[in-house]
């Protein structure tokens, strides 16, 4: 009874698909990885990695969830409840301001893995190729490339509930994938990590894993969950609905690909400071 008035009274958005999935994430992935940073810092244990992680799928999951909440099926019915999520968000972005600002600049890395280096850069542009076409297909584009996405490859992108268009203009705009093949395209020709905020790089490869962890495990959550019914699907439905293996393979790429950036560049890291 408690659960169904916050429903009710509170955020009602939480009914949709994606919310369960944020409410999913929030008590596994969220939950365990705070309860590993407060033992880690009680004991003085180093975990920028962890704490990056976190912030960037919390950091993440507001934009998302709040702004589809605004303009879904639920737009007519926010409630004052909504500003909790505010100060939820505050210290994620304080704490990941603080690392980006006291992280050491990175001097000439010890060694410059080419190959992975240029599957990342292709990857990168693939991958923000298909945030374009999504984008594209999510805002009502009449391109025949965009509507024939929508409608036979990821149906789920032009549901009501918001969220996955929201998600789209957010990544597209992100920028994240440019950086990224800008950084390893520099790393290829120098051998070492670009001057400024590129000598983070392994820094916002972790952050953009967890943002990137977070959406895609509430968006492939969709794809088996019954909207109408409020439950998972017959299991004669099969998971995911996704109507094309390469759409599949598109939507996984996007979790695995910076996650393996974040492991490559931060290893490149430790193996300046070694040096």
């Amino acid at each position: 009874q408690t659960g169904s008035f916050y429903l009710e009274l509170g955020e009602e958005y939480f009914k949709t698909p994606w919310g369960v999935g944020s409410l999913l994430w929030d008590g596994t992935a969220h939950y365990v990885l705070q309860v590993l940073i407060s033992l880690s810092s009680l004991r003085m244990i180093e975990c920028t990695g962890m704490k990056l992680f976190w912030c960037g799928s919390i950091i993440n999951s507001m934009p998302v969830l709040l702004m589809g909440a605004a303009i879904g099926v639920y737009s007519g019915k926010i409630h004052a409840a909504t500003a909790f999520n505010y100060p939820y968000v505050l210290v994620p972005i304080s704490i990941a301001f603080n690392v980006f600002l006291s992280a050491p600049k990175a001097g000439p890395n010890v060694r410059i893995n080419t190959v992975l280096e240029l599957l990342f850069a292709g990857g990168n542009l693939v991958i923000f190729g298909f945030h374009a076409l999504r984008c594209m297909s999510v805002l009502g584009s009449r391109a025949s490339i965009s509507q024939n996405w929508i409608a036979y490859y990821e149906p789920e992108l032009g549901d009501d509930f918001a969220r996955p268009q929201v998600m789209q203009n957010f990544f597209c705009f992100s920028y994240w994938h440019i950086f990224a093949v800008y950084e390893s395209v520099h790393r290829i020709l120098t051998g070492y990590a670009s001057r400024g905020f590129g000598s983070k790089a392994h820094h916002a490869a972790i952050f953009f894993a967890g943002c990137f962890s977070q959406s895609q495990f509430c968006y492939m959550l969709t794809l088996n969950f019954d909207w109408e019914s409020y439950s998972l699907l017959p299991k004669d439905r099969g998971f995911p609905r996704l109507e094309n293996d390469f759409a599949l393979l598109l939507n996984i790429a996007m979790v695995f690909l910076p996650i393996a950036q974040a492991i490559v560049w931060t290893d490149a890291a430790k193996k300046t400071k070694q040096a």
